[in-house]
């Protein structure tokens, strides 16, 4: 059949560029509704999903905005490193413009999330705070929550422990309307922990059992146990500590908690005077990624069990790592 119009001047490998990129740009969208689906109950597989993707392919600024914001949330959730930062910004400069409240306050939400881990608390208070007006009216209660429990953070990392249980429980309260028992078993947990660090160790406990009512797996449970037994040490009940201490020393743990478990039981042995014991704790610490405080208060136990051992050398050596 004879060619007519303006299709007879295009060649046909250009028609089929066009309807490759067409196809492939068409697949994008799907792919970020996909992942937006996925983000809550299975962020591992929608991380997977983004990574595939660049924002730069994206042909319009809707679709490179929701991509930056579930990348961001996926990371989240993962405990990955919130990065990159302009990715954010774009997705929040776009909901800015375009008035969407709910994503533009998760936006300030992860800002703000970034300001914290930053130890930009003011900062971050002031994102949390705006993202918390923007959707006080709505009924998105696990954002809501999320917002309410870092506020709480914020509060008590300032040693506002009043301020941060309220948000606390108010997050708390979010969550359970949701039957979201993983999220409710966190707020209970850091109301507790406001109160240990307030040294306020019997309404400490109190908490903690509250929240095993909402054990999800065997992380929280250890995650409990550990809380558990650090309360009862700071409150020098040795034995109990003891107990939940060897309990939790083999549990399933996230980060850091394994070598923070090794790190107090050495501290406990040392109080204990169980010399022999309260250094190898120590030393078996360092081979769980402890954090910077974990390792110095690892070479403190050391320097004392040198110390008491008369060891001078060796004193010497974890006095200058300390």
């Amino acid at each position: 059949m004879k060619k007519t119009g303006v299709f007879k001047y295009i060649p046909y490998w250009l028609i089929t560029l066009i309807c490759i990129n067409w196809y492939s740009c068409s697949l994008m969208p799907d792919k970020l509704k996909t992942a937006e689906q996925l983000i809550e109950a299975s962020p591992d597989s929608a991380l997977r999903i983004l990574q595939q993707l660049s924002s730069e392919k994206f042909n319009c600024e809707a679709d490179s905005a929701l991509y930056g914001l579930l990348l961001f949330r996926a990371l989240d959730k993962k405990l990955l490193p919130l990065k990159p930062y302009s990715l954010l910004s774009f997705s929040l400069n776009y909901y800015q413009r375009h008035h969407d409240k709910v994503r533009l306050a998760y936006c300030l939400l992860y800002k703000g999330r970034s300001d914290k881990y930053a130890l930009r608390y003011d900062d971050a208070m002031d994102r949390y705070l705006k993202a918390n007006d923007i959707i006080q009216s709505g009924n998105d209660f696990l954002l809501l929550g999320r917002i309410n429990s870092d506020i709480g953070d914020i509060h008590d990392i300032q040693k506002d422990y009043t301020l941060a249980r309220k948000k606390y429980q108010l997050a708390y309260q979010y969550f359970t309307k949701l039957k979201l028992q993983s999220l409710a078993f966190n707020s209970l947990l850091d109301i507790g922990r406001t109160y240990h660090t307030a040294k306020e160790y019997h309404t400490a406990q109190h908490y903690y059992r509250k929240a095993f009512r909402h054990v999800c797996d065997s992380i929280q449970y250890g995650a409990l146990l550990q809380e558990i037994a650090i309360n009862h040490y700071e409150n020098k009940q040795y034995d109990s500590a003891l107990l939940y201490f060897r309990k939790v020393i083999s549990y399933p743990y996230i980060l850091n908690n394994r070598a923070i478990r090794y790190y107090y039981v050495a501290d406990l042995f040392f109080d204990l005077q169980q010399i022999d014991s309260a250094g190898y704790y120590a030393k078996r610490s360092f081979s769980y990624n402890p954090d910077i405080r974990t390792r110095r208060e690892c070479y403190r136990i050391l320097t004392n069990v040198a110390y008491t051992a008369g060891d001078k050398k060796m004193m010497s050596v974890y006095m200058n790592r300390y």
